[in-house]
C-alpha cells in the first residue's frame, strides 16, 4: 500500500466524529410540561434545585423505571414513580456545584419509562466567589445558597 493511501485513510478517520449527540424526542405518553432545559447561573458551592413538571397524557398509570443523571453531581428526586392518567407531577433535580468546575456547565438527566425516554437539561454558568479581605477585619467568606428554579411559571395552565 502506498503511503499516500494511508495518509488519505487517516484523514478520513480523523474527520469522522467519534461522539454524536443523542436526540431524544419528548413525544411519548409522559411529557415535559414547558421546556426541557433550565438555565441557571450559580456561584461555586450553591445547590440548584430544578423542578421539571411532567404530564401523563395517556389513560393508563405510567411507572417511571429510572432517572439517570450523566453526572454524579446531579441527584434526582421524584414524589412517586407512578404517574396517574391525565395528571401532572414533578421531578426535582439537585445540582451540587461544589464539585463542578467554574465556567459553563451542561448536565443531562434521562428519565426512562416503559420503552420511552426523555431528557432533562440543566445548563448555565458557575463562577467562583473569592473571600473579601479588609485590613483589621475577619475575611468575608461567601456562604453557599440553595437556588430554586422551575421549567415553567404556571405548570397547570393550558395543559
Amino acid at each position: 500500500m502506498k503511503p499516500s493511501y494511508i495518509f488519505g485513510l487517516s484523514l478520513l478517520f480523523l474527520s469522522t466524529p467519534i461522539f454524536a449527540q443523542v436526540d431524544i424526542p419528548n413525544n411519548g405518553p409522559l411529557r415535559i410540561v414547558g421546556p426541557e432545559s433550565i438555565k441557571m447561573d450559580a456561584n461555586n458551592g450553591d445547590v440548584i434545585e430544578a423542578t421539571y413538571f411532567i404530564k401523563n397524557w395517556s389513560d393508563d398509570t405510567i411507572i417511571i423505571d429510572q432517572i439517570v443523571p450523566e453526572c454524579i453531581c446531579v441527584t434526582p428526586e421524584v414524589n412517586t414513580k407512578q404517574v396517574p392518567p391525565n395528571s401532572i407531577d414533578s421531578i426535582l433535580l439537585y445540582l451540587n456545584t461544589k464539585h463542578v468546575p467554574p465556567g459553563p456547565y451542561f448536565k443531562r438527566t434521562f428519565v426512562d419509562y416503559g420503552p420511552h425516554t426523555f431528557e432533562l437539561i440543566l445548563q448555565g454558568n458557575i463562577k467562583v466567589i473569592r473571600p473579601i479581605y479588609k485590613k483589621g477585619q475577619k475575611p468575608i467568606i461567601y456562604t453557599p445558597e440553595n437556588r430554586p428554579v422551575q421549567n415553567t411559571k404556571i405548570p397547570y395552565e393550558n395543559y
